[in-house]
């Protein structure tokens, strides 16, 4: 299923639990940046009052307090929107590496070959055994805002019995805003994001 494009021009992204706390905390940080920006517009309006005599605020003053609110805001929105790029990025480049832990822990328990293919077409990885072919799981990134290089080291990721890597590989991560996440997979087995 394809995502469709909102008017202005952007796909909007699905949201897990991180990428919401972290959208609620930004949110946060925004309203106390307004709120304190507010703060010093309305202390210069009441200055400027106390130095003139005047009682009551003009017209004037309250279309300068609203045109700064305004300014703001529109510089506001496309900080807003790169951050929850990078964070739909970070939590799938999060959810990738966990799940190739998950077929390095499986291996060693189940004292097996397990192969991790990055299906690219389908926006996918596939985990099967390796000697049997058997699907166990089947992760999804489509939808999410995020592009998948092929990893460095081909399409499989092969994990031995022993936890180990058949090969080192590095899987890069685009998010919309074109930073790059990378996943590295080091002969050891080991995975680490950066």
């Amino acid at each position: 299923m394809r995502a469709s494009k909102s008017s202005d021009g952007f796909v909007p992204l699905p949201v897990d639990n991180k990428t919401s706390m972290a959208c609620q905390e930004s949110a946060r940080v925004l309203e106390s940046r307004l709120l304190s920006w507010m703060v010093r517009v309305m202390t210069a309006v009441r200055f400027i009052d106390r130095m003139s005599g005047d009682k009551g605020g003009s017209l004037t003053e309250l279309m300068a307090v609203l045109a700064i609110i305004t300014i703001m805001v529109v510089m506001a929105v496309p900080t807003y929107k790169a951050f929850i790029a990078r964070a739909q990025a970070r939590s799938v480049a999060v959810e990738i590496m966990s799940e190739l832990r998950l077929a390095r822990q499986l291996a060693m328990a189940r004292r097996e070959r397990l192969l991790v293919r990055f299906d690219r077409p389908q926006q996918s990885l596939i985990f099967k055994r390796a000697d049997s072919g058997d699907v166990l799981d089947v992760y999804r990134y489509g939808g999410k805002g995020i592009v998948i290089e092929e990893p460095t080291a081909g399409p499989d990721v092969l994990f031995h019995p022993s936890g180990r890597s058949a090969t080192a590989t590095t899987i890069t991560i685009h998010d919309q805003e074109g930073k790059k996440t990378i996943l590295t997979v080091s002969l050891t087995g080991r995975v680490t994001i950066s």
